[in-house]
């Protein structure tokens, strides 16, 4: 089932950079290091009813972080390989992958979507 869901995901994101024009390593940190912690800083705002704080500041640190690099590809390059060497530490890697990156957001999901619905109907 882990590798089902690793070769899924990773399929998936290779599917995204081919039709962007992009590699896979790009796509996975501008999904994983950019979109994602995006979503959740727009529900975290939503929930403490604030004025879209948190998420326009993480925006500016994402935007500042990719226009301060000369080469964006290589800087990909680099945080991939380190988030590969981190995920390493942990034993295997294919499973450690699907936790961290598929399990672990799907939790934080979860919970964040579960204090959206609340202060929704609150």
């Amino acid at each position: 089932m882990v590798n089902l869901i690793f070769t899924a995901v990773k399929d998936f994101l290779e599917w995204v950079a081919k039709i962007t024009h992009r590699t896979y390593n790009e796509i996975n940190i501008i999904v994983y290091y950019f979109i994602i912690p995006l979503t959740w800083t727009l529900m975290i705002d939503y929930v403490f009813s604030l004025p879209l704080i948190i998420s326009i500041a993480y925006s500016l640190l994402c935007i500042s972080v990719a226009l301060s690099r000369k080469n964006f590809r290589k800087f990909c390059d680099w945080l991939f390989n380190k988030s590969v060497n981190f995920i390493e530490h942990f034993g295997d890697y294919h499973l450690f992958s699907v936790l961290l990156c598929v399990v672990l957001p799907l939790v934080i999901y979860i919970v964040l979507i579960f204090f959206v619905c609340k202060h929704f109907k609150g």
